[in-house]
């Protein structure tokens, strides 16, 4: 896809720039005209240009979509990417369309956000445990750094269906900007004066296709086999610290070992399908006698 787009780029689009700016550069009166047309974009308000950006993201979204259903391969990371960029400059213009910022001195935000903050945080650790739980078999209160990662991650994830559903449960109240807009552009026009419904348009759309991208999102990442590998491997990560020789076994699979209580331990072996496998084991790690203690100390006191 970004060989294509690389090729349709230096062949076509830049080559029919380069003829279109050399026609203006020649042409006095196409000069006056781009002027203007410079300074009437120039003068733009903030949401007008906000708004012109989520329209050529949410163009090149539809048009990269209508090429992968016509068969040509599509790069996920670009796709990712261009949806990511789609929905932040949508939040960004429904930000500047609804004028948020003239909201912050009327709602007690500050309250709002502690309880939520209070809320999200107490559930992130239920469901990190929960997670914990379910993948390894074993107590989360033993595996501490797990514990505290997937918390984070938990935290996240939350705030971001948080979003999510409140966008989807937004898209039912967009129905009231249409008809607005509808009774707008009625008495603009037995007025006689043009009433500018396109920001209406926009926001409505912004709102759908940002609702969408959203909870398609959290759908996809709320299925096992999308977060079960890279949990796993963050548990791994977080709270399988030693080596295997801690209890004896060998080093050359890569396994680590995470000790418990009683002497027990659990130890992670690398899979390639789920990431990791998590087992209980015995494990006594090997302890020093009081002599070979004394032999060190006097080695190194030499």
């Amino acid at each position: 896809m970004l060989e294509v787009l690389l090729c349709v780029t230096l062949f076509i689009i830049a080559p029919a720039l380069s003829g279109y700016s050399a026609n203006v550069y020649a042409t006095p009166r196409k000069r006056v005209w781009c002027y203007r047309r410079y300074l009437i974009v120039k003068d733009w308000s903030l949401t007008r240009h906000v708004m012109m950006i989520f329209g050529f993201f949410a163009v090149v979204l539809y048009a990269t979509g209508a090429l992968a259903k016509l068969g040509m391969p599509l790069n996920p990371l670009f796709g990712r990417s261009l949806l990511g960029l789609t929905w932040l400059s949508g939040m960004a213009f429904l930000y500047c369309y609804f004028e948020i910022s003239k909201l912050r001195d009327r709602l007690p935000w500050k309250s709002l956000a502690g309880l939520l903050a209070i809320g999200v945080a107490t559930l992130s650790k239920v469901l990190a445990d929960h997670v914990i739980a379910e993948l390894t078999h074993l107590p989360p209160r033993e595996l501490v750094g797990a514990q505290l990662l997937l918390s984070v991650i938990m935290t996240v994830s939350l705030w971001s269906a948080g979003v999510a559903i409140a966008l989807g449960a937004v898209v039912f109240g967009s129905l009231f900007l249409m008809l607005r807009s509808m009774v707008r552009d009625y008495f603009s026009m037995r007025k006689k004066q043009k009433y500018d419904a396109l920001p209406d348009l926009a926001a409505v759309v912004a709102i759908y296709l940002c609702a969408l991208i959203a909870l398609t999102a959290m759908a996809e990442l709320s299925r096992k086999s999308t977060y079960e590998k890279p949990a796993r491997e963050a548990i791994a990560f977080a709270a399988f610290t030693l080596p295997a020789s801690y209890c004896g076994l060998s080093d050359k699979r890569g396994a680590m070992i995470a000790p418990l209580a009683n002497d027990t331990a659990a130890i992670a072996i690398a899979d390639d399908k789920l990431g990791y496998r998590f087992e209980p084991i015995t494990c006594v790690p090997a302890k020093k006698s009081l002599a070979e203690i004394e032999a060190l100390l006097g080695t190194s006191a030499r």
